[in-house]
């Protein structure tokens, strides 16, 4: 059988998704169509840590010569200009990701991303071990 008539008010559209390799039919309210063919997905905006992720237990290796430990945390979303890192409330320095931070110590931390004005974008609290 054949497919029924597009309603009045709604156009076709080949389009392919970034993350798929074929092109296919879409229906959009006229004007919602696209521009592109190829659509891509919005950005994550919102700025979070990715790790450590919040409530996590981190442990050192204990085959790993403890001056060579290193931490290297990572976020995603969009970071507002001139933002620092902090790591227990002091200032590692510009929020980028991913950020090393060599031999951390042990204990409870908060890590935070705060825009130039002061305000807390994104914060994160994890626990790391010593070897053990």
């Amino acid at each position: 059988s054949a497919a029924p008539a597009v309603p009045k008010g709604v156009v076709t559209k080949e389009i392919r998704h970034s993350w798929v390799s074929n092109l296919h039919k879409e229906y959009f309210v006229e004007g919602t169509e696209p521009d592109q063919q190829v659509i891509e997905p919005a950005p994550d905006r919102k700025v979070q840590f990715v790790f450590p992720a919040e409530g996590s237990v981190l442990v050192k290796d204990p085959h790993i010569d403890q001056g060579n430990v290193a931490l290297f945390v990572r976020f995603k979303g969009s970071v507002p200009p001139e933002s620092q890192l902090f790591w227990n409330g002091k200032v590692l320095g510009p929020a980028v990701s991913p950020f090393k931070i060599d031999q951390p110590d042990n204990g409870t931390h908060e890590m935070s991303i705060q825009s130039k004005d002061g305000a807390v974008v994104a914060k994160v609290k994890f626990l790391i071990k010593g070897a053990q």
